[in-house]
């Protein structure tokens, strides 16, 4: 039986170049790019050339770039390192289970900003909520579940000097990216999203904008991140964003199977299911082109509500006809809990544990499509 893979915002497809890259190093000879011997100067140098590629494919300087060990961590840093006890900071109510882990260890004083029925965002309500003590606001560039892409720029000009924290983990790779044009102060990245291999992470921070490191102990990372780099993984990731562009080609090909499928979804009817989302605004630039300033969709993701079937059960009767899916974000589908995201859009608890997130990538295939609209048909 063919296997569907429909999950890939929980991690894409392996890029068979980032692969190769990445397994040489894993292969190769010994070498810790701290050495100033010859084999540590050439992973110091593979470091530093996967620092310029995707520097390059999010138009940032690279000396701005810290690795991480991944998104999570590179959140945890940011939060931990801006934020003190007391401190007052804004945050969506959509953001990932990372940042909210992160906030429960730092003691700030927490606002959360609310999203409407369709997960959009007003940026007006972070200027108004800004006050002295304010010192982060935090708004994603794209929702992981619901697939809605953020208006960081216009949220940005509302703070005035207050920095932003945006993450931009499942808009890398989705949608074209300036970093300084977002007006965001940090920003993170995940390499498994873009198909490189898992272990890398990266944060921005405009013009080097200071934090304090959540890994102390070596020089590693011009002081902002301890310990040995992961240099197969950051290979892997530098390799991937040299290849983005290809990647932000297929991405355009996948935006007419979302609106099939959404098409196909708006037909079962509202008692069987309906998708999630502001299509209405929706359009074909804004979906690889985000002018950062109003909201779009993610040209992969299309998030669903089924009201007569539980989500989980649905899950695994797909899964037994050979579809990999999810119901909602990978970090936190396995605690069998409603989705808070479906939540912060104003649906019951009982709503929010029957959502179906199909998230597309670049070896879908429109028949992979037309066989999941078959099968939804006769489970819903």
């Amino acid at each position: 039986m063919k296997v569907i893979y429909l999950d890939e915002n929980a991690t894409a497809t392996p890029s068979r170049v980032a692969s190769e890259m990445a397994s040489e190093w894993l292969r190769g000879p010994a070498a810790n790019a701290s050495s100033v011997h010859s084999r540590g100067r050439r992973a110091r140098g593979a470091i530093e050339e996967s620092r310029r590629h995707i520097a390059a494919s999010l138009g940032v300087s690279s000396r701005h770039l810290t690795f991480t060990s991944g998104a999570t961590e590179a959140l945890h840093t940011l939060i931990g390192g801006v934020l003190s006890s007391g401190d007052h900071v804004l945050v969506s109510a959509v953001e990932h289970p990372a940042v909210w882990g992160a906030l429960e260890g730092v003691g700030a004083e927490v606002e959360v900003i609310p999203v409407d029925a369709e997960g959009r965002v007003n940026p007006t309500h972070f200027g108004e909520r800004c006050r002295e003590s304010t010192k982060l606001a935090i708004m994603m560039a794209a929702q992981n579940e619901i697939g809605t892409i953020y208006p960081v720029r216009a949220i940005a000009s509302q703070l005035g000097q207050v920095p932003l924290l945006v993450d931009a983990v499942q808009a890398y790779g989705k949608v074209k990216i300036n970093l300084e044009e977002t007006g965001a102060t940090f920003a993170v990245i995940s390499g498994h999203k873009i198909g490189a291999p898992q272990g890398a992470g990266v944060i921005w921070a405009r013009g080097g904008a200071p934090f304090q490191p959540l890994l102390r102990g070596g020089a590693q990372e011009r002081g902002r991140r301890a310990g040995t780099e992961n240099v197969a993984a950051i290979v892997g990731l530098g390799v991937a964003a040299k290849h983005l562009e290809s990647r932000l080609a297929k991405m355009k090909a996948l935006r007419p199977l979302r609106e099939e499928l959404r098409g196909m979804i708006k037909q079962f009817g509202a008692q069987r299911a309906w998708a999630l989302g502001a299509f209405t605004a929706v359009s074909s630039e804004s979906d690889l082109t985000p002018s950062w300033l109003v909201h779009g969709q993610l040209p992969n993701t299309l998030a669903v509500l089924t009201p007569q079937q539980p989500g989980d059960l649905l899950l695994q009767r797909l899964d037994l006809a050979g579809f990999c899916l999810s119901s909602g974000s990978a970090c936190s589908s396995g605690a069998l809990e409603p989705s808070p995201v479906v939540r912060a859009l104003g649906r019951s608890e009982d709503e929010s544990s029957k959502l179906l997130r199909v998230s597309m990538g670049v070896e879908t295939d429109p028949s992979d499509i037309e066989q999941l609209i078959a099968h939804l048909d006769e489970l819903i």
